[in-house]
């Protein structure tokens, strides 16, 4: 069902209506009338005749009209019978502005609403939500003070929000800046409408080119991957919010409107994938949507420029700790900047044209045409000082006038008070900072978004299904043989039942071996000292499979002893990495990757990824992480073998898309990373059966 008419109504009833203007009942009449809606009000309480004007009705059921929307401002217990009686009228939508229901645990109360309009024509927004806004064609079907501000600008960002305080403090802060906004749409707790549909309307809403999003909890079914997709064929941004980021954060996210938070890292790996925008807090937020007013950057290549050293290196320090490129200008443009600039600026990257440009008045236009020019620069990025009065005005109309005729961005941080012209930077759509720091993280967020969008179109490219065995509770010499069928490579040896087999096993594979304990009520073998390395001879394995059996027999006396595993010791290998497999409730498998011991356990050095991934994909989350220096040839070592580590991530991908309602959680640790040529292998592998 298309959601047009809950955005742009031509008739609205209000139950619960008050003539009390400034109450919840009350303030959508208000809006409605002071913003000049150009459809039918119809309130809806039985102890009035009239409210400010307007005929009051004492039913849903007595409203002659057809309803496009219903708003509902009464108690819970009351929400249910208006909800029937708005289906029996056929009301397109229910806007539910009272709480009470999930959020507190009234699961019931809630799938009541629910039931009442499943099958029909009839559509819930809420519970427990403060409504939407159009501001393009001025229909406010909802409440919040803010609505009462002088003026809020319309234009082209859509809000989408679970927590309608912050979605309406957006809109605050937006007006501070001149940020126009096209919608706002606040979803409570998601009984009916969810935020996906919603995001999928102001994604195809003519009017709307960023959809900024502040939820707290995603549903397990959200078809995220297809609308970032969906948003990037049609140019346009998705900003996230995420709340519920922490164990309290969580904790009080499903107080509030009954929402599972999630695991905060996936959903930042996936935003990553995606092309979305991922922010943390408000000031970040607003920061990101200042940005993308301007051009979108065309690379992460900066040419700082400034007019007082100091604030230039404190942007090019800052462009650093973002990882962004500030590239030295070509020769052509410095030759040309030394012409124009006196002889104690600075015409290398950043650019300083210094206070000289108090006495040469044209000094900045005259080097600015210049920088403009310079093909090694995607990002043009003014860090000024305190300059003020005349001279800035006129630096900034400067600025105006070129970024018209500009294709590359431009991002300004003014170290100085608000100014009078500071609005008309605004009005031309030049991001403009209040501190180098905001400008550059703000770029650095949409530089990162221009990632293709790829998790919605990628299909796992195994031919067949290569296991069909169910996973139950498997030891690592099963799993490892089940790993095996996804072509992953693994360590030479075999499962011995008695020393005889044990001896022949290790002749057979050669010396170094070592021995592991396979039982499947043991998982962690090493901590219990059930894994035995560095066995040289014949005698030496003779000498500790009966102690590594009596090991175990005394610490997991019930334990179902399988055999012991005899398998080929590693030696030098590049590194050892770890490799594993999540199931997330949102995103469905998810690989984690990392490099052993302390990088993983101490320093928190991993990348994570929704599957399926493609091979640029697993070679950018290899790339990702610190330690990558160590698998690619650090300080003189030998490199690793990075395609055949490729190879292994996308066979596990397929292993774990496949077997995904087999198993929940799975370890690859260690894996092995040999030099060039020579393979990875994985060494042990746990899986955590569902």
């Amino acid at each position: 069902m298309s959601l047009k008419k809950l955005f742009y109504p031509k008739t609205i009833a209000i139950v619960g209506a008050s003539q009390n203007l400034d109450s919840i009942g009350g303030q959508p009449i208000k809006f409605l009338k002071k913003y000049n809606f150009q459809g039918t009000v119809m309130p809806v309480n039985p102890k009035y005749s009239e409210i400010a004007g307007l005929k009051c009705y004492p039913s849903v059921s007595s409203i002659t009209e057809e309803i496009d929307v219903v708003l509902v401002s009464v108690a819970a217990s009351r929400v249910l019978p208006i909800v029937k009686e708005c289906v029996e009228k056929k009301a397109h939508f229910v806007v539910i502005f009272s709480s009470g229901f999930a959020e507190m645990g009234n699961h019931q109360g809630q799938q009541e609403l629910i039931d009442a309009v499943a099958g029909t024509g009839t559509r819930i927004l809420g519970p427990n939500n403060q409504g939407i806004v159009n501001f393009i064609d001025g229909i406010p079907a909802g409440f919040n003070p803010l609505l009462d501000a002088e003026v809020i600008p319309k234009g082209n960002i859509g809000i989408v929000a679970q927590s309608s305080g912050l979605g309406f403090a957006a809109i605050g802060f937006a007006i501070q800046q001149r940020l126009g906004i096209s919608h706002i749409a606040t979803v409570g707790n998601q009984a009916d409408i969810n935020i996906m549909e919603l995001i999928q309307f102001m994604i195809e809403d003519e009017h709307t080119s960023i959809i900024t999003c502040i939820v707290e909890g995603l549903k397990p079914s959200s078809n995220l991957p297809e609308l970032a997709k969906l948003a990037k064929q049609k140019g346009k941004s998705l900003v996230f919010l995420k709340l519920g980021r922490t164990a309290v954060g969580k904790k009080a996210s499903m107080s509030h409107s009954g929402s599972l938070a999630g695991d905060s890292d996936i959903f930042e790996a996936f935003c990553k994938q995606a092309g979305i925008i991922s922010v943390k807090d408000m000031e970040d937020l607003i920061d990101v949507l200042i940005g993308l007013q301007g051009k979108k950057p065309g690379g992460d290549r900066v040419a700082v420029v400034t007019e007082t050293g100091g604030s230039g290196i404190l942007a090019a320090d800052i462009c650093e700790d973002f990882h962004i490129q500030t590239p030295r200008l070509t020769e052509e443009t410095i030759n040309s900047l030394n012409a124009i600039l006196p002889d104690f600026a600075s015409a290398q990257n950043p650019v300083d044209f210094t206070a000289h440009i108090f006495n040469q008045e044209d000094l900045f236009r005259n080097c600015l045409v210049e920088v403009v020019k310079d093909s090694n620069i995607d990002v043009l990025l003014f860090s000024f000082g305190p300059t003020r009065g005349k001279l800035a005005e006129k630096m900034a109309d400067d600025i105006i006038e070129i970024s018209k005729e500009l294709n590359k961005s431009i991002f300004i941080s003014w170290l100085t008070p608000e100014q009078p012209f500071f609005n008309k930077l605004r009005e031309a759509n030049v991001p403009l900072y209040p501190t180098p720091y905001r400008c550059i993280r703000a770029l650095e967020h949409i530089v990162r978004q221009e990632i293709p969008v790829k998790a919605a179109e990628k299909k796992a490219t195994a031919d067949k299904k290569h296991g069909d065995a169910e996973v139950l509770s498997l030891t690592e010499y099963q799993t490892k043989k089940m790993l095996g069928e996804y072509g992953i490579a693994v360590l030479r040896g075999g499962l011995a039942t008695s020393l005889e087999e044990a001896v022949n096993l290790g002749s057979q594979i050669d010396y170094p071996v070592v021995l592991k304990v396979m039982s499947p009520q043991i998982a962690h073998k090493t901590d219990a000292g059930l894994v035995i390395l560095g066995i040289k001879n014949e005698q030496e394995l003779t000498d500790n499979y009966n102690t590594i059996l009596e090991r175990a027999k005394k610490s997991f006396p019930t334990a179902a002893i399988e055999g012991v595993l005899v398998e080929k010791m590693v030696e030098k290998p590049v590194a050892e990495v770890i490799l594993g497999i999540k199931y997330d409730i949102t995103f469905g498998p998810v690989i984690i990757f990392g490099l052993g011991g302390i990088f993983v356990e101490v320093l928190g050095d991993v990348a994570r990824r929704v599957l399926p991934l493609t091979r640029e994909e697993a070679l950018a989350m290899l790339a990702s992480i610190k330690a990558y220096p160590l698998l690619n040839g650090y300080r003189g070592k030998p490199q690793g073998n990075l395609d055949a580590l490729v190879d292994m991530i996308l066979n596990l991908s397929r292993f774990a898309i496949e077997q995904q309602d087999n198993f929940k959680e799975m370890d690859i640790n260690p894996v092995f990373v040999m030099p060039e040529g020579q393979g990875v292998i994985c060494g042990d592998a746990l899986l955590i059966p569902r």
